[in-house]
């Protein structure tokens, strides 16, 4: 609901002080300090707002001492121009109030049963709506100023229709149509033939997504001429109804540039661009002019780090002298080829080897510097080292790799070990036999691993994995996974296997921790239930696990949980704040503690006490979260009920101070008026019975009161 200002002025039109007194204690109530100014006839209303017309609501009782019904509800429009009037009725001017609504007022309130929050409502939502009308006029006029003086072409057509609603003079001047003849087409008039099926599809998705719009398309004019616009659209309401704002600028003439200079591009693209060598254009001083992409792939040097850059500063420091001395002859050669020299990165990192082939086309106007044509040949010098590197590179991984590497020469049995038998198994030696290592074995499973092993080089597999124990030095045992390859001879018969064994005790004994960890939660008595991290939008998390203590609490066996989202347990009565707190863990990763209703399958409603935490992985990345949940119901019903009572005894509080106060104001009401009667004789009966029928309403209300404070206190006495 609306706030209202404090500065806020009201007039108040009633006659009967009783009524105005509660007027005030309302507002009063609902903590709007507003200044009321109070006029009991319609002549002191009418010079009140003669001598001021910033009040910001008139509230207006329908029976005034000078006036009353239609003529003062019609007179009051005319004099309170666009100050909001909420008029106050009794029951026997019910049906009058609704139609005043017609006649200009802004709202009717029954006194019978007016209230605080009525009123305040009432006031606040009439001072709204002037406002809103008033912004609302300011905006119309802006928008019609923006639509027809804007140079590009504008229109707003009906969505439903397709019809033209309205269409700017730059629009009239592009297509050629009067503004008349705009007004009696639809959108389609203006469409080519080859595009009305697509853009009809566009039009059904503006009808379900109310979505701004960008593109080409192509349009007809009066004349028959085809042009290329760029439209933008967007949805608008236009009197009430649904349509679109469309802005349509002609790009045909750039259109036609674009294709021609697309054709060029492709040809070029096709000669150049697109070839496997790279090409270059040189100044004279070597600068580079122009650079084929196939450059960044080449040299690992991107075209916007080369153009502008001395292609010499590239070469290599040891090959950089002799590049450009090939390079200066081209002075008295046209022609030359450079022999393989390494070009640098952008920073100096890496080198590559390239061979060049050197044009001088400097006369040439077409192209005015010195073409270069250079192929990568970094692969064909390596090629030619391959023998070489093979066989510094087992030493090489030998001593950078923490894994122990073996070498088992199986015509003799030996096995060659690197350095890592020190530093992870604690053996000094480089040198053992078949026999040493199998003596290593664990018992339980020596048996298994050597027949698996002899199996593998008998049937000449490439390749032998295992995972077994092995005893140290120091009589311990650690997990190792072991990979060997088989080297064969020129028949396919093995005659080595090179392998390595990689240390998994840590893995071995972090298996087992999580083993443990994952009984104690399958049987802790509080639910668990762990999610994936993402997708934080619809469709929600999947869950992957959920304990034993889970489906207890919610009657949910563990297939009809895993994979789907934790949203299926939520209802009505899921609170939004204890979700936006849920939703803002998932994003932040912050942990939260709360309580919320949640579904079991049954359908019943429960209290949960949830704890959600997120698992990250060893980047940092979060990538589950972990929930402890609890059944609260019980606790939370028990808080219910003391805020339940302690509700029976606001509203006892409330009758107290307000409901006991609506007949005193009529009895005091009615007591103002008795001094207008000479004697006693002369008092209308019906005044002296409106004082009894409130006194005794009074009375009933405070019996009342006394029977509901004995039910809070009293229950069992309350309910017989």
């Amino acid at each position: 609901m609306p706030s209202l200002r404090p500065d806020l002025q009201i007039l108040v039109v009633e006659d009967n002080t009783g009524d105005f007194i509660l007027i005030e204690d309302y507002l009063r109530e609902q903590g709007a300090h507003i200044m009321l100014r109070r006029a009991s006839t319609y002549e002191e209303a009418e010079r009140t707002l003669e001598q001021r017309h910033n009040f910001d609501a008139i509230l207006l009782d329908l029976t005034l001492p000078d006036a009353y019904g239609e003529k003062l509800v019609h007179d009051m429009v005319e004099i309170a121009g666009s100050t909001p009037i909420v008029v106050l009725t009794g029951f026997s001017d019910q049906k009058f109030g609704i139609s005043a609504l017609s006649m200009g007022v802004a709202d009717y309130l029954l006194k019978d049963e007016l209230n605080a929050y009525q009123l305040y409502k009432s006031i606040a939502y009439s001072v709204e709506r002037k406002r809103i009308g008033n912004q609302l006029k300011k905006s119309e006029a802006k928008y019609h100023r923006l639509f027809h003086f804007s140079p590009l072409p504008m229109w707003v057509y009906d969505l439903e229709t397709l019809s033209f609603l309205d269409v700017n003079e730059a629009a009239i001047v592009q297509y050629g149509f009067s503004k008349e003849e705009f007004l009696q087409m639809k959108l389609p008039a203006i469409w080519t033939q080859n595009n009305v099926g697509e853009q009809l599809d566009r039009i059904k998705q503006f009808k379900k997504f109310a979505a701004p719009y960008r593109g080409i398309v192509q349009h007809v004019k009066k004349s028959g001429e085809l042009i290329f616009v760029e439209v933008q659209s967007d949805s608008i309401d236009f009197d009430g109804k649904a349509a679109r704002l469309v802005l349509a600028t002609d790009i045909t003439e750039k259109t036609k540039a674009a294709k021609i200079l697309q054709l060029s591009e492709q040809r070029f693209k096709a000669l150049v661009q697109e070839g496997t060598d790279m090409i270059a254009i040189l100044s004279p001083e070597g600068n580079c002019t122009y650079v084929s992409p196939t450059a960044e792939s080449i040299l690992g040097i991107t075209v916007d780090q080369l153009i502008g850059k001395n292609a010499i500063d590239f070469v290599h420091e040891a090959d950089k002298a002799r590049v450009r001395q090939e390079f200066n002859r081209l002075e008295q050669q046209k022609s030359i080829h450079i022999k393989p020299f390494r070009i640098k990165d952008i920073n100096n990192n890496n080198s590559r080897w390239i061979e060049t082939k050197l044009t001088n086309l400097i006369h040439d106007p077409s192209v005015g510097g010195i073409v270069a044509n250079s192929i990568e040949v970094t692969e064909r010098l390596e090629s030619e080292n391959k023998i070489r590197e093979s066989v510094e590179r087992y030493n090489i991984v030998s001593k950078a790799t923490n894994d122990v590497i073996w070498d088992y020469d199986l015509s003799t049995g030996n096995l060659n070990w690197n350095e890592n038998i020190r530093s992870v198994l604690g053996y000094d030696t480089a040198q053992t036999t078949i026999a040493w290592w199998t003596d290593k074995l664990h018992p339980e499973e020596s048996k298994r691993i050597i027949d698996k092993l002899d199996a593998s080089i008998n049937n000449c597999n490439a390749y032998w994995t295992d995972e077994y124990r092995f005893r140290c030095a120091d009589g311990t045992y650690k997990y190792f996974f072991d990979r060997g390859f088989l080297i064969k001879d020129d028949n396919g018969r093995g005659i080595r296997m090179i392998g390595s064994m990689h240390d998994i005790t840590r893995q071995k004994e972090e298996e087992h921790r999580l083993k443990l960890l994952e009984s104690v939660i399958t049987n802790a008595s509080d639910a668990v239930m762990i999610t994936e991290a993402t997708p934080i939008d619809n469709p929600g998390p999947r869950i992957v696990y959920v304990n034993n203590a889970f489906t207890k609490m919610t009657g949910y066996s563990k297939n009809e949980v895993i994979g789907k989202s934790p949203r299926f347990l939520q209802g009505p009565l899921t609170s939004r704040e204890g979700l936006n707190r849920i939703r803002k863990t998932l994003t932040t990763g912050e942990p939260c503690d709360l309580e919320l209703i949640n579904y079991k399958k049954s359908g019943e409603k429960f209290w949960l006490n949830m704890a959600i935490a997120p698992v990250a992985d060893n980047t940092g990345k979060f990538t589950h979260f972990i929930s402890i949940q609890r059944d609260v119901t019980e606790r939370m019903n028990y808080i219910q009920a003391i805020e339940d009572q302690n509700e029976r005894l606001k509203e006892i509080a409330w009758t107290q101070s307000h409901v006991v106060r609506a007949p005193l104001a009529r009895i005091m009401g009615l007591i103002e008026i008795l001094p207008k009667y000479e004697s006693y004789e002369q008092i209308p009966k019906e005044v002296l019975h409106y004082i009894l029928s409130s006194a005794h309403e009074l009375d009933h209300i405070i019996r009342d009161i006394v029977l509901k404070t004995e039910g809070i206190y009293n229950p069992v006495k309350h309910e017989t």
